[in-house]
């Protein structure tokens, strides 16, 4: 009797599904830079409930071809499946919010760490706050905590605007990004040779060239030509008489990490603009989370890579107890009345952005009332209480 000969069709199927995988698609983009193949992929899916998960499915879904219905159907199981296993694997949890807040629109993707804890009425009354210490973003220059290292930083984004620098912002969610580019526009403001042009773009996946171009020229109330050379040359003068008046102009990005492929490899041309010689027209800063460094170390962005300074938002670590300190002085209470040496040692060890401390603390504190009926948060006691996930 002759052995039963291995099925080969499964193989071949996962062999098709890897080729399958293309980087016309953001999601395309996501698998391949993991290096998560359909068939990974499918047995998370059907552990999920998701029968249909078989490749040739699950290859339409990453192409964009599948019905409206069936695209619900899958994609909340898919995202909770692509979680999955980039946790098994290792991967930090901003690392993971950063990468899939890029695949997946806003609403349809919850990152991890990005939600903020909120007191209750009830522990904002029982500890005598006036509110919440963390909930509202700071209102004024004032109220912003500044730290020896987000000073550094400040200072070397300004210096891009000054001498036409080509500098990313990187760090992951909550680390302060939005706030470094409030007080970069505050400080430009004070320096009238200097401008930063914020285009505004609804959807980044549309971003090309030519609307960048119009973004420049409309910001100084330029005419917009029509044609693609027209207009690139437009903005190239445009720049030139502005540089040699004295004004310094820089363009910024936020978000950067959702531009398209296209619109990201197009930055290099305009920061190429000079006057034939050393000296740009034009600088570049890209806000972005740290999937941008993954993604500009391929082959594609090359050329952009070797030029492109990467400033980092800084360890929050060594800052998190004055950070703590400070948003509770600005309702009106006092870090040690309210936490201990040791919790305020625990806080600071596991928090690494201004968002993670915020809701450690008020983690810390909800524990410290519902728990221990303690109106200080002593260390020992929350210390086995509390799973620090917020990071």
């Amino acid at each position: 009797m002759s052995k039963k000969q291995p099925k080969q069709t499964n193989l071949v199927a996962v062999r098709s599904n890897r080729q399958k995988i293309t980087a016309d698609t953001p999601l395309g983009r996501f698998l391949l830079r993991y290096d998560i193949d359909y068939a990974t992929l499918g047995e998370q899916l059907r552990l999920r409930g998701v029968r249909s998960a078989s490749g040739p499915t699950i290859s339409r879904f990453v192409h964009g071809t599948v019905s409206d219905k069936l695209r619900q159907r899958i994609q909340p199981p898919l995202i909770e499946a692509l979680s999955s296993i980039m946790l098994a694997r290792g991967v930090p949890k901003p690392e993971i919010d950063a990468a899939l807040s890029e695949v997946f629109e806003e609403g349809e993707y919850q990152p991890m760490i990005s939600q903020r804890l909120e007191l209750s009425p009830q522990a904002i009354k029982f500890f005598g706050l006036a509110k919440d210490p963390f909930t509202d973003p700071p209102q004024s220059r004032d109220e912003v905590f500044i730290s020896p290292a987000f000073r550094q930083v400040i200072d070397r984004v300004v210096d891009a605007v000054r001498y036409q620098g080509f500098v990313s912002v990187v760090g992951p969610i909550g680390s302060g990004k939005s706030t470094l580019r409030a007080l970069i526009e505050d400080q430009i403001e004070n320096e009238s040779n200097l401008k930063i042009i914020w285009p505004e773009f609804f959807d980044m996946t549309y971003v090309s060239p030519m609307s960048i171009a119009e973004a420049i020229l409309n910001s100084f109330d330029a005419p917009v030509p029509r044609s693609s050379v027209k207009r690139g040359n437009a903005v190239k003068s445009l720049l030139s008489r502005l540089y040699k008046n004295g004004t310094r102009v820089a363009l910024g990005i936020d978000e950067g990490h959702r531009l398209n492929d296209r619109a990201l490899s197009s930055l290099k041309n305009f920061l190429e603009m000079n006057s034939g010689g050393f000296q740009r027209y034009l600088g570049v800063i890209i806000f972005a989370q740290p999937v941008l460094v993954a993604r500009l170390r391929e082959p594609l962005f090359q050329e952009i890579y070797e030029r492109i300074l990467p400033v980092h938002m800084p360890d929050f670590q060594a800052a998190a107890a004055d950070y703590l300190a400070h948003r509770l002085s600005l309702v009106g209470a006092d870090v040690n009345a309210l936490f201990d040496a040791e919790a305020i040692d625990l806080i600071s060890r596991q928090a690494t952005t201004p968002l993670s401390v915020g809701n450690i603390a008020n983690e810390a504190l909800k524990i410290s009332m519902e728990q221990f009926n303690e109106k200080k948060v002593i260390g020992s006691a929350i210390n086995t209480k509390m799973f620090f996930e917020n990071r």
